[in-house]
């Protein structure tokens, strides 16, 4: 898992969805090689998120052994979705409450898209796009692989980062509209809630995020060139904006609730 990686250092510098694409169609967006991205981003730019607010288009498995199984033994794997190559239970999840305000948001696979990418496990990820057209398959390959020649990290969304992320969209929504798809906005926000937990630098083009950050954290936000930067930074001489309260977040009912994906028992090499 990401815990053990020898490159968490590199969580320091982080790069949004927006930026990673331009550069993967040769824009003058900055080179991202040996950046990190959230899992998050991971999943806007291979293609995972659907309308639905609780359903991927694929999910990837958190343990690597049921790509092994799926290889073995393809039909008894998931007989009761056989049009899917794996079931949402084979990886992990966060589920998102927030009260009446919004929709419940169901996150698939944060630990299973580091997972991925950090091993450069292509075989768990080909297994997951196999009950998509080929074009869909052949389109979410080539990005992946570019991820993994570009030696990119992945972070995972923890339940704290959730956590973190619902506190901001609290003071988000008090000064902007979210977006008319409400993921759009919890997305940029959880992004963003990934950069302060690692104490990184966020490369982004999204100004009102970078407006947002620098009215929560004063100072830390600067334009380079075409794009910005927003500094979250040990080494950076800003400090969170006071301290506000949430008032009613409690009351509200806004939670996480995290679940664990469904390990193969007997694991690849048994």
């Amino acid at each position: 898992m990401l815990g053990s990686s020898p490159h968490m250092a590199r969580e320091g510098s982080q790069v949004d969805t927006q930026i990673l694409i331009a550069a993967f169609l040769g824009g003058a967006s900055p080179r991202p090689a040996g950046s990190a991205l959230s899992s998050v981003v991971a999943k806007e730019f291979l293609h995972s998120y659907t309308s639905d607010p609780a359903a991927d288009r694929y999910y990837v498995p958190t343990s690597p052994g049921w790509a092994y199984a799926a290889h073995r033994w393809p039909r008894r794997f998931d007989p009761a979705r056989s049009n899917h190559p794996f079931a949402r239970r084979v990886t992990d999840q966060l589920i998102l409450y927030f009260g009446s305000a919004f929709p419940t948001i169901r996150e698939f696979g944060s630990f299973a898209y580091a997972r991925v990418i950090n091993d450069r496990d292509e075989r768990s990820l080909s297994l997951a796009l196999s009950h998509l057209s080929k074009r869909q398959r052949s389109a979410t390959l080539s990005r992946f692989s570019y991820l993994c020649d570009h030696d990119m990290l992945c972070v995972p969304l923890r339940a704290t980062t959730a956590t973190i992320a619902q506190q901001l969209l609290l003071h988000f929504v008090e000064k902007y509209a979210p977006k008319r798809n409400f993921r759009n906005t919890l997305n940029d926000i959880l992004i963003l809630a990934t950069a302060i937990e690692a104490g990184a630098s966020l490369r982004t083009e999204d100004s009102v995020l970078s407006r947002f950050a620098a009215s929560e954290f004063a100072g830390n936000s600067r334009s380079e060139g075409a794009w910005l930067r927003i500094d979250f930074s040990p080494q950076s001489a800003t400090r969170p904006k006071g301290q506000r309260e949430s008032k009613g977040f409690v009351n509200r009912g806004w939670k996480v609730r995290e679940m664990k994906g469904l390990q193969w028992p007997n694991g690849p090499h048994r």
